[in-house]
């Protein structure tokens, strides 16, 4: 009997080193849960940061683009008008290529309008490059010459060879 109960009392102490073994392995894994949980706090954290700024960088390309955009149209809008103002005098006025300072200037002005919340003044009605309609021009060939420049800065492409300033300006102002 004393043998039985020997093998009774080490049977009870091997339970209890496995009961002591599985208790720290359970605080163990609790431990790592607590650790995981964590780092997916602090990667939720990082995701949404990384969203904000990507929505951040989508609206700076959209203003950029806009920007680029609104500087074409007003080239544009810009060289119809010198035409109609140098078919009105006949006089004939030559501009410089813009120069990198300039267009930055340009961008600057344009991005501080764009960012303050209201003007100080009221600015002047921008009319739309689609809106404006070009008053018939002469076949004259400084005319075409800057029609076809118009043409090609808002498509892309050299237009038709054959097309008079009427038909280019009719064109530019189509679209």
């Amino acid at each position: 009997m004393e043998t039985e109960r020997a093998q009774l009392e080490a049977m009870r102490d091997e339970a209890t080193e496995k009961s002591e073994e599985s208790r720290k392995l359970l605080e163990r894994i609790a431990e790592a849960n607590r650790d995981i949980e964590s780092q997916m706090e602090v990667l939720n954290k990082t995701r949404q940061d990384c969203e904000e700024r990507r929505q951040a960088a989508s609206a700076e390309i959209a203003s950029a683009a806009y920007a680029s955009d609104m500087a074409k149209h007003l080239t544009i809008s810009f060289r119809q008008e010198l035409a109609r103002f140098m078919q009105m005098t006949g006089q004939e006025i030559r501009i410089p290529n813009l120069t990198d300072e300039h267009l930055r200037f340009a961008a600057k002005h344009l991005l501080a309008q764009c960012s303050s919340p209201e003007p100080s003044s009221p600015e002047p009605s921008v009319t739309e490059p689609s809106e404006i309609v070009a008053e018939p021009a002469t076949a004259s060939s400084s005319d075409r010459e800057t029609l076809r420049a118009a043409y090609e800065e808002k498509f892309g492409t050299k237009p038709f060879n054959g097309w008079t300033a009427e038909q280019l300006s009719e064109k530019i102002n189509a679209q």
